[in-house]
């Protein structure tokens, strides 16, 4: 087994094919099984071998097989998640949809009142594509309780703004949430 440090929290280990038979890495691999036990074992013996404990952190393992049998494995402590709440101070911002029905519109907002969507939220209508935009203010961008958004319509680049206020016609401004969710 050889060990190299390729980052702060990052390695890079080696084993010839008897190693990794041992820790039934390839077998994992070829199985399409979970190989979550056998990066384990191998964590514990590169703690024993290095004194590299990554304890109860989470981890990513990438898996690459050699031509002579063995394999590489690079392991990563993977970052800390924070749960998004809106007294974080992580960058809020403005997030832009297009729907190309007013039914996905209408799901949409009911979907966000679910998901106890409360900040400022307006409609727009483009009359000539006949089309709507969804702008809302006071999101966190990657928060997951939002994904379900790109299922209905397009995230659009948040410097269109300036383009929808001028040539679309606001529908609903301030709380459109609370007012398209009732529609449907």
């Amino acid at each position: 087994m050889e060990i190299i440090k390729i980052g702060r929290d990052s390695f890079k280990i080696s084993l010839d094919s008897n190693e990794a038979k041992k820790y039934e890495l390839i077998e994992s691999i070829s199985a399409n099984d979970c190989m979550s036990t056998s990066i384990k074992v191998l964590l514990e013996a590169l703690k024993e071998k290095s004194g590299i404990d990554f304890g109860k952190e989470r981890v990513s393992a990438e898996v690459y097989i050699s031509k002579d049998g063995g394999c590489e494995v690079f392991v990563s402590k993977m970052p800390e998640i924070t749960p998004i709440t809106k007294n974080n101070t992580k960058p809020r911002s403005r997030l832009i949809y297009r729907f190309e029905t007013l039914e996905h519109l209408l799901m949409v907002c009911e979907g966000l009142k679910r998901a106890c969507y409360d900040d400022k939220c307006d409609v727009y209508y483009n009359k000539n594509t006949n089309t709507y935009f969804l702008v809302m203010y006071g999101i966190y961008p990657k928060d997951i309780k939002y994904a379900f958004l790109c299922e209905y319509g397009t995230k659009l680049k948040s410097n269109l703004y300036i383009y929808i206020v001028e040539h679309c016609e606001c529908i609903f401004s301030e709380n459109a949430v609370e007012i398209f969710s009732k529609l449907l």
